[in-house]
């Protein structure tokens, strides 16, 4: 009868790799919630045409200390031309986007 049960386990995974399969499954949902965060936040910082450091350290800046945060940066230029400076290589830009 012991080799009947055992038999009859073969086909079912070990108790064990079921709650390292569920650790595993959560990490990568964390990692990927952090780059999807990551993501949007650079998104974000191209379509206003800032960098991380600008954003971060705005008041601690030479040429950004007398200007209001509120009021976005010097440098921006609308999303548009934002999105085509941030993402468009003079050579490989589409046509449309070289008439901005």
């Amino acid at each position: 009868s012991a080799l009947f049960r055992r038999a009859g386990r073969r086909g079912s995974e070990p108790e064990g790799n079921n709650a390292l399969l569920c650790i595993g499954l959560l990490l990568i949902i964390l990692f990927a919630i952090m780059v999807s965060c990551l993501l949007c936040f650079h998104c974000y910082l191209a379509s206003v045409n800032v960098t991380t450091w600008e954003n971060i350290t705005w008041h601690k800046i030479s040429y950004l200390m007398k200007l209001d945060p509120d009021s976005g940066s010097p440098f921006s230029r609308g999303l548009l031309w934002n999105l085509k400076v941030y993402c468009c290589v003079a050579r490989v830009c589409p046509t449309f986007l070289r008439r901005l």
